[in-house]
This record gives structure tokens, C-alpha cells and sequence, in this order.
């Protein structure tokens, strides 16, 4: 958590003198945007993740109080000679009252509800709405710069080609598989045929989203270097301190655990 705390205070400012030195240019101002939306949801990712991970890790007092009552306690009771009860009321030997019977081993179905496993957390996934904000913003300035360029350069138009066709074939792929596996559910008639629908729009359209997320920061990556002509990527005109500073600060949450 500590480093994606570091990450997180050194890329908000690095990355507000990169979009203020392109305030002159609207395209680049919302893909700078994008990038240190970027930014801030991996680091906060990471912060909400090693939260909830040391919530679960740390014992309160209702566990404990937990462990208490679930704990096998034996009771002792006292014995009593064959002989000092009537025979009818001697089923053998001795007779012990009010035997408590313990186990260590308890059915699950026995444990109260809170002993039983928790779902995963998965709030921690609601950072994606924030993701998905940041890359339709980058995706509406990078849009403006590939259409002014789209026409003469022959690599921006083959990456658009191509990105649109890794979206637009995941999606139906995904769409088809689950339309066939519906129809060929037992039970048939109509409800098999709205599942179907549900399942095929549904499966297509999350599948078409997680691609654009995915893909559309390589794509941006790509497609910013065919305009510019520097595939490599690598800055120029004094910018080096400043990249190669935000690019390692953004990469330093790969090294927490």
C-alpha cells in the first residue's frame, strides 16, 4: 500500500505539468487526462485492495467472541456406583446425568452464519466506472488527431482497422457462443429463446467493453507514435526528465505485494 501511496502523490503532479504544457492543444490535453486517470485507478486499486486485505486479516471482537462460543468445552459430571440407584433406574453399570456430548469436528451446516466463508469483495471493481470515464475522454481527443491524420498515413488507418476488428470479432464470438448454448438448453420454447437473447446482447456487449478498455491504451500508445513517426516513443525537446520520471512512478505499484 505504501507504494501505490508513492505512486499515487508522484504522478498527480508530474502528470498536472504535462497536461498544463499542453493546454494549447485540446487533443492532448484529454489524453493527458486519461493518462493520470489511468494513473490514479491502478494506484487506487492497489490502496483498496491491501485495505480490505488487512481488514480481513486483522481479528475484532466479534471473531474472537466467535471462537469463544465455538470452542468444545467438557463438562465433568460425578459418578455414581451401580449400587446406589434402584435397579429399574440403572440401565448399566453407572449412570452419568446431564452428559454433554463434544466434538472438535462440527458440521457446517451447526456453525453460525458468520463462520461460514465470505464472497469475495469486489468493490475494489468500481474503480473501472472511473477507468472507463478517463479512456472515453482520451478516446474523444485521440479520435480528433486519427481522423485529421486518417486519410495520407497508411499506419494509422491499418492500427483504427485493426482495433476496431479485435472489438467488433471478440464481441461476436462471444455473442455466438452463448446464443448456441442457449438454444441448446432442455428447456426449450420460449424461455430458452429470451435466455438466449439476454445472454447474447449481454455477453457481446460486456465483451466489446472490456476489449475497448483493454486494447485502446495499446492502440493509443501505437497510433500516437504512427502520427508522430516515432514508433519507439521516446521524448524529445527537454521532455526526458519528465517522461521517464512519470513512467517509472506509474510502474511502481507493480512492486508492492
Amino acid at each position: 500500500m505504501a507504494l501505490s501511496t508513492v505512486s499515487l502523490l508522484t504522478c498527480i503532479p508530474l502528470a498536472s505539468i504535462s497536461i498544463h504544457r499542453c493546454r494549447l492543444s485540446w487533443h492532448f490535453v484529454l489524453i493527458g487526462v486519461w493518462k493520470l486517470i489511468t494513473s490514479v485507478t491502478q494506484s487506487c486499486v492497489a490502496i483498496h485492495r491491501a485495505l480490505l486485505i488487512h481488514k480481513a486479516t486483522t481479528p475484532t471482537s466479534d471473531t474472537a467472541i466467535l471462537l469463544q462460543n465455538t470452542t468444545p468445552h467438557l463438562q465433568q459430571t460425578q459418578y455414581q456406583p451401580a449400587g446406589s440407584q434402584p435397579t429399574q433406574q440403572r440401565p448399566g453399570l453407572y449412570k452419568q446425568s446431564n452428559v454433554t456430548q463434544t466434538s472438535f469436528f462440527h458440521s457446517s451446516d451447526n456453525l453460525p452464519p458468520e463462520a461460514h466463508a465470505k464472497k469475495p469483495d469486489l468493490t475494489p471493481l468500481y474503480w473501472l466506472i472511473l477507468y472507463y470515464l478517463g479512456t472515453i475522454t482520451g478516446m474523444v481527443g485521440l479520435g480528433a488527431l486519427v481522423i485529421a491524420d486518417f486519410r495520407q498515413n497508411y499506419y494509422v488507418r491499418c492500427l483504427t482497422y485493426g482495433f476496431i476488428a479485435i472489438v467488433v470479432v471478440l464481441a461476436l464470438t462471444t455473442g455466438f457462443y452463448w446464443y448456441k448454448r442457449n438454444l441448446e438448453n432442455s428447456q426449450g420454447g420460449y424461455v430458452a429463446l429470451r435466455s438466449a437473447y439476454i445472454y447474447t446482447f449481454g455477453g457481446s456487449f460486456m465483451t466489446a467493453l472490456a476489449a475497448f478498455g483493454f486494447f485502446s491504451a495499446l492502440y493509443s500508445d501505437l497510433v500516437l507514435g504512427a502520427i508522430a513517426g516515432n514508433w519507439a516513443g521516446f521524448p524529445g525537446n527537454g521532455n526526458e526528465i519528465l517522461y521517464w520520471a512519470w513512467f517509472a512512478a506509474k510502474r511502481i505499484p507493480m512492486f508492492s505485494h
